[in-house]
């Protein structure tokens, strides 16, 4: 195949083609801006409203349940686990004293969390 079949007319009005869509694509019409204008309002609307749902005071409250008791329980069981390469008696009574903070972590994590979670990993869109 040599440069000058590529420049045959077929070809050349194949380009000439693919070149005028192109142009077309970045030039936007008034109808064009306006369609796309109301879609980036209708997304900003919907951002908004998730902020809303998510700033709500239960939402909110449920943050502050969980962080106070999964807080802790982090702190204990990490630091216990770091404790213990230095003084495993020490570490291994942080972990004892991490193992009060369970089944509370785990009632949190499943009621306050796992609600949400399900909800929004479920719903259709």
């Amino acid at each position: 195949m040599s440069l000058l079949n590529l420049l045959s007319p077929k070809t050349a009005n194949k380009a000439l083609d693919i070149l005028a869509k192109a142009g077309d694509k970045l030039i936007l019409t008034e109808e064009e801006r306006h369609d796309f204008k109301i879609k980036q309002i209708e997304l900003h609307l919907e951002i908004q409203k998730q902020i809303a749902q998510e700033s709500a005071p239960t939402a909110i409250s449920r943050r502050v349940v969980g962080l106070t008791v999964l807080m802790p329980f982090a702190f204990l069981s990490i630091g216990g686990a770091i404790i213990s390469g230095f003084s495993p008696e020490t570490g291994k009574h942080w972990l004892e004293v991490s193992q009060t903070f369970e089944w509370p972590a785990l009632a949190v994590v499943g009621f306050y969390f796992g609600s949400h979670v399900a909800k929004n990993a479920f719903s259709k869109k």
